[in-house]
């Protein structure tokens, strides 16, 4: 009976060690997939792929960073976004108990212009800062417009440059009246204070410039917001900026961020109608 029961004890610890020689060749190790885009920024949000049975998945954080663990083998991860070609990196060779770093350049995905967006809708409180700035209303916010009210307001936001304000009133007799204010910071780091304010009736050339450059943007008909999908684009230097118009009881606002018709408006209403440098150069 006792000779038994030694048998039957090696056996269960030789089956034992037998058992957890498969958990130590198991220890996991870590792929940390860095994804970036082709001018080495972090590329958020980003959907990575590491190809087993099942796969493993994992998002880019705001780093462009993601860690997936996985057992040792030979891996292939592939990352994906709507707006980026694919990225397939091929034979990656993990190790138990160590880190293996990726890191994936990606490219962007040729333009579709179903990925382009517009919207007819703009937050009321949006720009709230710079409107308290130049004691102005919200946009297209408070109620009713009256029918007898003809006006446009003009915001412009420059990441550089002085922030721009401009109004132009047309009275009963056709008339206009423009008041602009320019702000002391810069609009991509703040507005700062009120710096100047100027009022002034517009000649009718004025007059009729600021009009029929509305007229060519087609601006009562423009969608409010256009969304575009980054493209490997890096703009230095934008401008965001917004065009209100109220009449005959309706009242439209437009909004852009470093689109084709900022040339436009800084041509047209901040030089010509507006006459604000640095977008205005006097005669010599």
């Amino acid at each position: 009976m006792r000779s038994f029961i030694i048998v039957a004890t090696v056996v269960v610890l030789w089956t034992n060690a037998l058992l957890a020689l498969p958990c130590a060749a198991q220890e996991t190790g870590t792929l940390k997939i860095t994804v970036t885009d082709a001018r080495g920024g972090a590329y958020p949000h980003a959907q990575v792929r590491v190809i087993s049975e099942p796969d493993y998945v994992a998002v880019t954080n705001e780093f462009g960073a993601a860690s997936v663990s996985v057992p040792p083998g030979e891996y292939k991860v592939v990352v994906q976004d709507p707006q980026l070609k694919e990225a397939v990196i091929s034979h990656l060779v993990v190790v138990g108990g160590s880190t293996k770093g990726v890191l994936v350049k990606v490219e962007p995905a040729p333009p579709n212009p179903s990925d382009i967006h517009s919207y007819q809708t703009i937050d009321p409180h949006s720009y709230a800062e710079f409107l308290h700035a130049v004691n102005e209303p919200a946009l297209c916010g408070g109620g009713p417009v009256p029918e007898h009210v003809h006006s446009y307001r003009f915001l412009w936001l420059p990441t550089f440059l002085q922030p721009v304000f401009m109004r132009v009133d047309v009275q009963p007799d056709g008339t206009a009246t423009l008041q602009v204010k320019t702000l002391s910071g810069s609009g991509g780091f703040g507005m700062g204070t009120l710096q100047t304010s100027t009022s002034r009736t517009l000649s009718l050339h004025e007059e009729a410039k600021l009009f029929s450059t509305l007229a060519d943007i087609a601006f009562w008909t423009l969608p409010t917001r256009v969304k575009v999908p980054y493209w490997g684009e890096m703009i230095l230097d934008g401008t965001t900026w917004v065009i209100e118009g109220v009449r005959d009881g309706d009242c439209h606002v437009v909004e852009r961020y470093s689109s084709s018709l900022t040339g436009i408006f800084s041509e047209y209403f901040l030089g010509e109608v507006a006459k604000v440098k640095p977008y205005y150069e006097e005669p010599k």
